[in-house]
């Protein structure tokens, strides 16, 4: 295995937790009862390179390396500008493709806020159920990504066992 050209401690911990997170090839064979792939993930962060094209420039050339190009569903994911992309947008889409898939994320700013702004946002940032506000359910997401990727063999049974996977 080759390492990663983009460097580790340049992605920043939204970077690395979208890296490392995420459901695993056995859990996405668990789940469907076949073999399925790894997922594959690649993430710029500000600090890996100084310019927006450079940076985009390094996310094209780390996914050409780690073969993203070769998987049936290539998406180019926007976080926020923190850098955070939503789990249950990522993680529905990889079990709906048993992994067959390839998500690129570059971030592109830094959150120009207030000390102040930080101090009462994040208190309330978690309090809103999930499934409201900006608190998206992984399901909320499923029928979404079915319309738009159109998984080979999915039907009604596959979204329900889905959903409660995605609840637990």
């Amino acid at each position: 295995m080759h390492c990663s050209l983009v460097p580790w401690q340049s992605i920043g911990r939204q970077g690395k937790d979208f890296i490392t997170s995420g459901p695993t090839k056995e859990q996405l064979s668990e789940y469907s009862g076949q073999s399925a792939q790894h997922p594959l993930r690649v993430y710029v962060g500000l600090r890996s390179r100084k310019t927006a094209p450079e940076r985009a420039q390094l996310a094209l050339e780390e996914l050409k390396r780690v073969g993203g190009f070769k998987r049936s569903l290539l998406v180019v994911a926007t976080p926020t500008g923190t850098g955070w992309l939503d789990p249950g947008a990522t993680d529905t889409l990889e079990y709906l493709h048993g992994g067959d898939t390839a998500i690129v994320s570059m971030q592109y700013s830094y959150p120009i806020i207030t000390f102040l702004q930080i101090a009462f946002d994040l208190p309330m940032a978690t309090s809103v159920p999930i499934g409201y506000g900006h608190n998206y359910a992984p399901a909320n997401y499923l029928d979404a990504w079915i319309v738009i990727t159109d998984p080979p063999g999915w039907d009604a049974n596959s979204t329900k066992r889905l959903k409660q996977v995605l609840a637990d």
